[in-house]
C-alpha cells in the first residue's frame, strides 16, 4: 500500500483539497482535486451544494479496473490503508447485506463516496497513460458541521482484487 497526503487549501472564490500520491520505488501516483464554493452556508442535509472533483492517476496496471473512493476514517500514522473502514455511505444505500450495487443513473443506490461507482472506473490501456476523470458530487462539501462534510476523512484506490493500494488523508492546510 502507497500512502500519500490530502491538503485542504483556500484559492480564490473555492475551497480545495489536492490529494498527492508520493510511493516509495515504482507504484501509483495520483492526484485528486476537490472543490466546494467558498462562503456557502451548508444545511445539515448537504442541500444546494455539489463538491467539485478532479482525478488524475498514473502508474496504473494496464487493463486492470481500479476503484477509488472517499472512506469514514482517516489513514492512520503508520499508512496503513485497511484502518480507513467503509466508504463514506451517509445516506445508508449499502445495506451491508453483500447485496449493494450502484446504479449510477440514480444515485441514491450509491454511496456518496463511491467515486469511481458512480462516475467511472480507472482504466488505461497501455503503460505510462494517465487516467483522468472530472465530476460532481451531489451533497458531499468541505464544510464542518454537516453529515456531508469529507474534510477529516480518507481517500482510497483499490486494485482490480479490491486491495486497497494507495490511500490520503483529507486535511486541511494550516495558513503560515
Amino acid at each position: 500500500m502507497k500512502f500519500f497526503t490530502v491538503l485542504l487549501l483556500t484559492a480564490g472564490s473555492s475551497v480545495a483539497i489536492r490529494a498527492v500520491s508520493k510511493p516509495e520505488g515504482s507504484g501509483i501516483t495520483s492526484r485528486f482535486s476537490f472543490f466546494s464554493p467558498n462562503g456557502v452556508t451548508v444545511a445539515s442535509d448537504g442541500s444546494n451544494v455539489n463538491l467539485d472533483v478532479k482525478v488524475s492517476i498514473s502508474g496504473l496496471t494496464p487493463n486492470q479496473n481500479y476503484t477509488y473512493h472517499i472512506h469514514e476514517a482517516p489513514v492512520p500514522a503508520d499508512g496503513n490503508c485497511t484502518l480507513t473502514k467503509l466508504h463514506f455511505d451517509p445516506l445508508k444505500a449499502n445495506k451491508l447485506d453483500g447485496k449493494y450495487v450502484c446504479n449510477p443513473k440514480d444515485i441514491t443506490t450509491c454511496e456518496l463516496g463511491d467515486m469511481s461507482g458512480i462516475y467511472g472506473k480507472a482504466i488505461v490501456s497501455k503503460a505510462g497513460e494517465i487516467y483522468e476523470n472530472k465530476f460532481s458530487i451531489p451533497k458531499l462539501n468541505l464544510y464542518p458541521g454537516n453529515m456531508f462534510y469529507v474534510g477529516d476523512l480518507s481517500v482510497v484506490i483499490h486494485d482490480g482484487t479490491s486491495k486497497r493500494v494507495a490511500c490520503a488523508n483529507i486535511n486541511k492546510l494550516k495558513k503560515c
